[in-house]
């Protein structure tokens, strides 16, 4: 992601606050698409319920993030809408998602005009995580040995 973002070979989400929270921008959008994707294939009434409450988790996390990224200035911003166009590459089939800003606005959330957050299939996490478009990777990206268990798109 970091070069595919514009962000640099050298680029270390540990190295600094600001850093830290682009790293933390990438992941919390993508957590809060994937459990919003996730819903559809959830007929545990239990599971659901931890399900609804993880994303409502990482909603409040991804709004914040959104916000402090923002408050650090236009080039953290910039780094951030970098970062969403990259995830939307990633992401060949239709998906939508906000940039951090938007012209003058600060989008607070990555979501649609009725307030919902967009979704991401399985397979569309695993092409964020492991920066490929590939349908067969079982790894790459963020992840370069794999991830643990079992993970398959659908």
């Amino acid at each position: 992601m970091r070069i595919v973002a514009g962000l640099g070979d050298g680029f270390d989400p540990f190295a600094d606050e600001t850093s830290f929270f682009l790293g933390a921008f990438l992941f919390e959008d993508v957590g809060v698409s994937a459990y919003t994707g996730a819903v559809r294939w959830v007929a545990d009434r239990d599971l659901l319920s931890n399900l609804a409450g993880i994303q409502a988790a990482e909603g409040y996390h991804g709004g914040l993030i959104r916000s402090v990224v923002y408050q650090m200035g236009a080039q953290a911003q910039q780094a951030a809408n970098a970062i969403s166009r990259a995830r939307l590459s990633l992401t060949p089939q239709v998906i939508t998602e906000n940039g951090l800003t938007n012209g003058y606005m600060v989008n607070i959330a990555s979501d649609d005009a009725n307030g919902i957050a967009f979704q991401r299939t399985p397979e569309q996490v695993l092409n964020v995580v492991f920066l490929t478009t590939s349908k067969t990777a079982d790894h790459g990206g963020f992840f370069p040995h794999g991830v643990g268990g079992v993970v398959q798109a659908t």
